[in-house]
């Protein structure tokens, strides 16, 4: 029953709204009608069939008055519509995953986080003109008109700029992980962070970092900042989300069961629940460091993607439904920016109506007054004042990979998708209070999952079939994979990446925790061997704590905090703290000495 009352609920959220003019429909690009372009060549699929795993980025689509441009990762390419709405393609390199796009004077500029480069599209021609290697893994990009540069910030922890001709004039470090780059109304440069949702205020010529600031959520811990926008009138607005800062597991009865009907171990399905683990909040800040973080936004389980334009109508997306007839349409939810910062513990939001294309949405923009919807599976940017039966046509049909795709953001019976914890395929860098086991961190899934069984901190699972039972058919909620969908799920899973760092030692110190790390006398290599650097063995790290299972070393400098129990919130820490790794029950590091510590620390961080 608590099923379909949600069910209800969502029907009546979803019922098409009155007709409103729009501009005419976007429509695919027929290579017969535009001569100076050559079609794209054929994809040179993996001989499986599955190509290189790209999940769900968001936040793809860019306008000006006359263009819209959507990056498509999941096929590297870029896809530029002109004034007459016809839709050209731009294809990359592949594995070049083109990501946030902007455009100035009809330039389209473009990050490509696969291959560390930043590219210029002439948008009349659409045509490739120019590409400068720029960091490991560039994100967001920004252009500040009054000192002429374009930033661009780095996963990798760097702030870059750029000259009108993409050449980098210079870099700053700020911090790992960073996600967006905005120049707000006054002219003042923010950067996010991605997995802490931390945004900092930056000189615009110095890159000194001015202030922090982090969401206001009294009983969640601000996580994965997927968005930041330039608020219309001053300062920057973040969709991010909150993890659930309590003990796992439904509060059970004297005979055992949940107390509420239908709760699942990560929470219950019923709309605005205080149980539901991952929530989705918009927050404001400005230069003042004043902050507002507004209420659950119910119904957006994974919150990629929003626009806002002046007035205060703004858009949401996210790439999942649950119920299977919604499951692959187009939708988008919209407010108003008053409401989603309001004082509401939650507030419930209008969709734009089902339309008849199928597709994962993970962008939205404005252009104009016509809400414009980009997916992916299959690929196509939609035009949000259509309605259900009329007739849209995708850019790209779905790849062969994709249901795995859908699968991992599913929003499932609990509203939270595996995307919601593993956002990008890796990890939310949090912390849970488990019930059974106390505090265990999120694990990443990048770099040949398959080949690290067995899986969970304590090796309780020896496949992927039982920690799929066990997570994200019993504790999620979710309805079973056949055992085709599960193959190719797991498939999908073993080719995601490792996040790209750069070391922060210089290279003497990168070469010296090399030695280190495979000398007999610290004995690191014991246990973090091979290809995937892990043995696959429980060994008692920490003195009284039960057994758990060496971890992967694989993209390591990345994912802060560390230790089973993110005990560690550097690498150095781990060293350190003999409650927290250090000593000699987790290799034999007490005789190091300070610079001997810090040279290993700079190897880890280079993996």
């Amino acid at each position: 029953m608590m099923r379909w009352c949600t069910m209800c609920a969502w029907l009546v959220a979803c019922a098409p709204q009155e007709e409103q003019p729009h501009e005419p429909q976007l429509v695919p690009w027929d290579p017969n009608d535009s001569a100076e372009v050559e079609p794209p060549e054929e994809q040179d699929w993996a001989p499986d069939g599955v190509a290189h795993s790209v999940p769900i980025y968001g936040g793809t689509l860019a306008t000006s008055l006359e263009w819209i441009v959507m990056a498509d990762p999941g096929n590297d390419a870029v896809w530029v519509m002109d004034p007459i709405l016809r839709a050209h393609e731009v294809p990359q390199p592949r594995g070049s995953e083109p990501f946030r796009a902007t455009v100035v004077d009809g330039r389209v500029v473009v990050t490509r986080r696969g291959d560390g480069r930043v590219v210029e599209i002439d948008a009349e021609a659409h045509q490739l003109r120019t590409e400068t290697e720029v960091c490991a893994e560039p994100r967001g990009v920004a252009w500040h008109p009054e000192l002429g540069v374009f930033y661009v910030a780095c996963a990798s922890g760097e702030l870059v700029t750029l000259d009108e001709q993409l050449e980098v004039t210079d870099s700053w470090p700020l911090a790992r992980d960073l996600r967006d780059v905005v120049v707000d109304a006054d002219g003042t440069v923010w950067v996010s962070r991605f997995r802490s949702a931390q945004v900092l205020q930056v000189t615009p010529d110095t890159q000194e970092v001015v202030q922090r600031l982090s969401p206001d959520l009294l009983d969640r811990i601000p996580r994965a900042a997927w968005r930041m926008q330039a608020h219309p009138e001053r300062g920057v607005l973040i969709l991010h989300q909150g993890a659930a800062d309590r003990v796992l597991g439904p509060e059970l009865g004297p005979d055992g069961e949940p107390l509420v009907l239908g709760e699942t171990y990560y929470g219950d399905p019923i709309s605005c629940s205080p149980s539901i683990l991952v929530t989705s909040h918009l927050s404001w800040m400005s230069a003042d460091g004043e902050v507002r973080t507004g209420p659950h936004i119910d119904g957006l389980t994974l919150p990629v993607d929003f626009d806002v334009r002046r007035g205060g109508d703004v858009l949401l997306t996210g790439p999942h439904f649950e119920y299977d007839f919604w499951f692959e349409r187009v939708y988008a939810l919209q407010g108003t920016l008053g409401a989603l910062l309001s004082t509401d513990e939650c507030v419930v939001l209008s969709s734009m109506g089902l339309l008849r294309g199928d597709g994962l949405s993970t962008s939205v923009a404005y252009w104009g007054e016509v809400a414009l919807v980009g997916t992916r599976s299959p690929v196509g940017v939609w035009d949000g004042s259509l309605r259900s039966g009329e007739e849209v046509v995708p850019f790209r049909e779905a790849r062969p990979d994709q249901e795995a795709l859908r699968h991992f953001h599913l929003q499932t019976e609990a509203q939270i998708s595996c995307a919601s914890c593993h956002m990008e395929g890796q990890e939310d860098g949090h912390t849970w209070l488990f019930t059974e086991f106390g505090p265990r961190r999120t694990q990443s899934l990048g770099g040949g999952l398959l080949d690290r069984a067995p899986f969970h901190w304590d090796g309780a699972f020896p496949d992927l079939d039982g920690l799929m039972a066990d997570v994200f058919e019993t504790r999620m909620g979710a309805i079973r994979l056949t055992d085709e969908q599960e193959v190719q799920l797991g498939e999908w899973l073993h080719d995601l990446d490792t996040p790209e760092v750069t070391p922060q030692g210089d290279h003497d110190a990168v070469e010296r925790g090399r030695a280190l790390f495979g000398s007999p006398e610290v004995g690191c290599i014991d246990c973090h061997q091979g290809s995937q650097l892990t043995d696959s063995l429980l060994h008692v790290v920490v003195p009284g704590a039960d057994p758990t299972k060496t971890p992967s070393l694989l993209g390591v400098g990345a994912r802060n905090p560390y230790m089973h129990t993110g005990c560690a919130p550097t690498l150095m820490h781990r060293f350190t703290d003999e409650d927290c790794g250090g000593g000699d029950l987790h290799g034999t590091t007490s005789h190091l000495g300070e610079d001997e510590l810090r040279a290993l620390v700079s190897y880890l961080q280079s993996l």
